[in-house]
């Protein structure tokens, strides 16, 4: 696939300056902003609904995530999992894999059903509020790769698909009223759609977009916010466009950085994310719900951060060394701890107590909120991949799917 290779590419430049562990340091001042978890009627009321967890791309879960590091049990679906883990109202734990479809499985890992789409890489399903799992096909790198919206039942059966005459890309995200949004590949780059499959209205970003993104929205429902890209390699600036489909404002962003990741807004309405590239200019920025800048501190970033009840953010910097990074809302350095086992290949997520969880290409391992090592998991000939966003349920299993020869999901407990 066209993406991979890309994503391959990208990696590489990051991955190789992993090393070892280094104790963290406490800086003598932080700054706590108490964050809350956003109520969104739209989504289903569970454990993990959507990629990254929320329309706010928080990655965080209102549960306590695992502490044993253990393998509970693990699942073969065939075929590579480069997508994201969501689960269901009921513990149902559903995820798309690559060129085989949907699978549904029970908490105990058994099969509940599979759904045969056709489906390329990545594809990030959505769980509404009524139990309908939405999952994008497209874009069209295949012949045989449909530009649909499919609306599926929890039991597997097809409700609706809608084709489009445009390439969709794989994510989704939902407002508060049920407008699903989306990204495309080419034309206008920004989508709503009705849960009817009606196009609503259409976005059209300056420099035609690259498309391959997620896009989050406002903690009051009314903004969605996206990247311009001049190519693959290179964003113009951060978009803040309307429910209405008229942009708001635009936060330029210099020189040649780039993101593969969607942006994290807090539930005060600030807008996160970091860059990478050949540029002295990278670094993780902090937005105003205004479109102006509250901070950044430097360095190349990776990949999608995530944030703590406290508003503390946690991210990989690589700079000599891949480091885990924790800062403040006000962009003051808590603590690093290198890497051992590189950087993550997943977007970072973190339980209700602060505990961060981080995917390296051949294992799994959860940090304590101060940074220390707590427990480590490998994967059996498999690797992690960048997409496949982790997934914590009820019960505080976490759920990471993976890809090679021997790819499966992962329950640990």
């Amino acid at each position: 696939m066209k993406k991979l290779l890309f994503f391959i590419t990208i990696f590489g430049v990051v991955i190789f300056l992993s090393c070892h562990k280094e104790s963290p340091n406490e800086p003598p001042q932080v700054t706590i902003q108490p964050q809350v978890d956003i109520p969104w009627p739209s989504l289903a009321n569970s454990p993990w609904p959507m990629f990254h967890h929320d329309p706010q791309s928080t990655g965080r879960s209102q549960y306590p995530g695992p502490r044993k590091g253990k393998i509970k049990w693990t699942f073969k679906p065939g075929g590579a999992i480069y997508s994201a883990v969501v689960i269901g109202t009921d513990s149902t734990i559903y995820f798309p894999c690559e060129g085989i479809g949907l699978y549904a499985l029970y908490p105990n890992g058994n099969l509940k059903w599979k759904l045969s789409l056709p489906l390329a890489s990545d594809h990030q399903p959505l769980v509404a509020a009524d139990g309908t799992i939405f999952l994008v096909t497209g874009p069209s790198f295949d012949s045989h790769n449909l530009n649909s919206l499919y609306a599926i039942n929890p039991d597997g059966s097809i409700k609706n698909r809608f084709d489009f005459d445009f390439a969709p890309w794989s994510s989704l995200n939902i407002g508060i009223d049920g407008t699903l949004y989306l990204t495309s590949v080419s034309g206008p780059q920004l989508y709503a759609v009705s849960q009817q499959g009606t196009i609503l209205w259409s976005f059209s970003l300056p420099n035609g977009g690259w498309g391959a993104q997620n896009i989050t929205i406002s903690p009051d429902g009314k903004i969605l916010y996206l990247f311009d890209y001049v190519s693959a390699y290179r964003i113009t600036g951060l978009y803040a466009v309307g429910i209405d489909g008229q942009l708001q404002w635009h936060y330029s962003i210099e020189d040649d950085q780039t993101t593969l990741h969607s942006s994290l807004v807090d539930s005060d309405g600030n807008i996160y994310f970091g860059t990478f590239g050949i540029s002295d200019s990278c670094g993780f920025y902090s937005i105003s719900s205004t479109g102006r800048l509250n901070w950044k501190y430097d360095g190349l970033i990776q990949p999608e951060p995530t944030m703590d009840l406290k508003g503390h953010l946690f991210f990989d910097l690589a700079l000599g060394e891949c480091k885990l990074t924790s800062i403040d809302f006000q962009g003051n350095l808590r603590w690093q701890t290198i890497l051992e086992d590189g950087a993550n290949l997943a977007a970072y997520i973190c339980d209700h107590e602060g505990f961060i969880y981080h995917c390296a290409a051949n294992s799994v391992n959860a940090y304590d909120s101060n940074g220390n090592l707590l427990w480590h998991v490998p994967f059996v000939d498999a690797k992690a991949t960048r997409i496949a966003c982790p997934a914590i349920g009820y019960d505080g299993t976490l759920y990471v799917g993976t890809r090679a020869g021997d790819s499966r999901l992962y329950a640990i407990e």
